[in-house]
């Protein structure tokens, strides 16, 4: 069995001298810059992708994002045999992002990535349930966080209690963000938490207004006297939802941003304050 361990020995000091000569934020910036992959990039690809190495275990649970830098090998492989570029690597590439790319260095070549569950700020919950890294998940819930502090008067009930915003990947849903009144948590898809730059309509930061109105809905029903009709705004406001009154969450959001962004319900906007008894 000496021998057997001998040669582990000397695998695991490849490994580690190849960690050591590797710049972990270089690799990062080389591979995100092949997420728009143009044929002009193969020979930065093939130095990048043969500077991992594919010898031995996947990391714990990473078995999956180990066996894609395997794929990208064989690319590089056939574009090294054959002058070839195949056209999977561009495709390859369309299905990831950022933080798939600091996963896949943080395996090899980081000492061992920062991973952060969850955050509190002030009553805010935080949960990172994707693959969003640790600096981008703080900065975000940051951002929101500072966002909903904006919430005054009738609008502030959509905080009441202990709230929990969770980050989902792409595959575990579709829409921007949605208020999962089963669990009492508002979730959004991380593929779009980059989106809090702007609070246009049907923005990130809208939607998550419009959300929350839901959870008022939930926990404390309807306003008195609130009926569909009387606040009728948007199209999606006359979309009937299983979710709650799409009306309410709507008006809910416009009167938030207020008759400055949305001058042509400011009617609307001004009974709404009246109803909620707003000043």
């Amino acid at each position: 069995m000496t021998w057997i361990r001998k040669i582990i020995r000397e695998e695991l000091s490849k490994y580690y001298l190849l960690k050591e000569s590797v710049d972990a934020d270089d690799m990062k910036r080389i591979g995100k810059s092949f997420l728009n992959f143009k044929d002009s990039q193969i020979n930065d690809f093939v130095d990048w992708i043969n500077k991992f190495p594919t010898s031995g275990r996947a990391p714990k649970g990473k078995t999956k994002e180990f066996e894609r830098i395997k794929e990208f090998k064989k690319y590089a492989e056939t574009y090294k045999e054959y002058g070839l570029i195949p056209l999977s690597i561009k495709s390859s590439f369309s299905w990831l992002d950022e933080d798939y790319i600091d996963t896949l260095v943080d395996m090899f070549f980081s000492s061992g990535p920062e991973r952060i569950d969850s955050i509190q700020i002030g009553n805010y919950k935080f949960v990172n349930d994707s693959l969003m890294s640790a600096s981008r998940f703080k900065e975000t819930s940051k951002q929101i966080a500072n966002f909903l502090n904006r919430f005054t008067g009738f609008h502030k009930k959509a905080l009441n209690g202990n709230l929990e915003i969770h980050f989902k990947s792409s595959k575990a849903m579709k829409s921007k963000a949605v208020y999962k009144g089963e669990y009492d948590q508002i979730w959004i898809r991380e593929s779009n938490s980059r989106d809090v730059a702007t609070d246009e309509y049907a923005s990130l930061l809208y939607i998550i207004v419009h959300e929350l109105a839901h959870r008022v809905e939930r926990k404390f029903g309807l306003p008195k006297s609130f009926r569909d009709e009387d606040f009728y705004t948007t199209r999606y406001s006359r979309v009937d939802s299983l979710g709650g009154s799409e009306c309410f969450a709507e008006i809910f959001a416009i009167s938030f941003f207020g008759k400055g962004k949305y001058p042509q319900f400011s009617d609307k906007i001004d009974k709404f304050n009246t109803l909620t008894q707003i000043v």
